[in-house]
This record gives structure tokens, sequence and C-alpha cells, in this order.
């Protein structure tokens, strides 16, 4: 009876909140057609480390590298939104990139872009780094890898599921 009473109360409350907002409840037929577009902008201060990063050729002659100590400094800024098919496949188009039914099934894609003109100091664009590269088994090191200035603005990037 007291889970009865306070089912009744929860109801109640959801009730009397959404009538205070003016909100009405939105079937899931309606609320399929709700698109929202308006995206996220967003600037960030990458200050990233990774262990180590390992390939390995799996064929019956390779081997494997090792980076070790990477890392990754700098200021990115940016936009996140949710584009259709079709403005997906026009962006596609314009470039020239016809992606085959088993890559790209259609439906909505996140889209992450780096605008041009975001203006940022050069001193805080983007360092990456490796400390260390070994070969196969080996503790010894023969070198490290830095790139300095790594400027993303203009760069766009197309996510979606599959």
């Amino acid at each position: 009876m007291k889970s009865i009473k306070k089912t009744l109360a929860a109801a109640f409350l959801s009730a009397l909140s959404m009538s205070a907002f003016g909100m009405t409840p939105v079937g899931d037929d309606e609320l399929s057609q709700v698109a929202g577009r308006s995206g996220v902008s967003f600037v960030s201060l990458v200050n990233a480390s990774v262990g180590t990063f390992t390939f390995t050729d799996t064929d019956p002659n390779g081997g494997s590298i090792k980076f070790g100590g990477l890392g990754a400094f700098g200021l990115v800024g940016g936009a996140i939104d949710i584009i259709n098919q079709s403005t997906f496949e026009s962006n596609m188009k314009q470039y020239g990139v016809q992606l085959p039914e088993s890559f790209y099934k259609g439906g909505d894609v996140i889209q992450m872009a780096f605008p041009k003109d975001i203006v940022m100091p050069t001193a805080m664009l983007m360092d990456v780094w490796a400390n260390s590269m070994r070969m196969g088994g080996s503790l010894a090191s023969f070198g490290k890898v830095q790139m300095t200035d790594v400027d993303l603005r203009g760069t766009t990037v197309w996510v979606w599921k599959h």
C-alpha cells in the first residue's frame, strides 16, 4: 500500500511540475520527429600523456616498434554539430569522396569542425611528442620524435555509427 501511495504522489508531483512550466507530454511518434540542430562550441587546453604506444606487424617477418613517453599540449577550438544525411553526402561530394554503402549506411552524422578563423597565439598551438622509440624487445631507444605548432584549424571530422 505504501508503494502505491508513493507512486501516486510521484505521479501527482510530476503532473504538477509539468503544468507549472507549461510542459505537455510528447509521444514517441511525435518525439521521433523532433531534431535539435544547435550544436556546441568548445575550446580545450589539451594536456595529455600516454605511457606507451606499440605497433606490431603480425606477418611472419614482422616486428614491433614502441613509442614511449607520448604527450600533447596546446589549445584546440571547434564546434560539434549533428548533421543530416543529405548535408553529409553533400559535404562528401564536395571533396570527391564516395562512400560504399557497407561503410556508411545513411542517417545523421556527428561533425566536429575546427574553424580556420579561430585566433590563437602560435605559442599555444598543439605540440606532440614521443620521448623514446624502441624496436622489438630492446630497451635501447634510437631517438625521439617531436611535432610543434600542430594547427588543426580548418580540419573537419565526421563520425557515425555502423
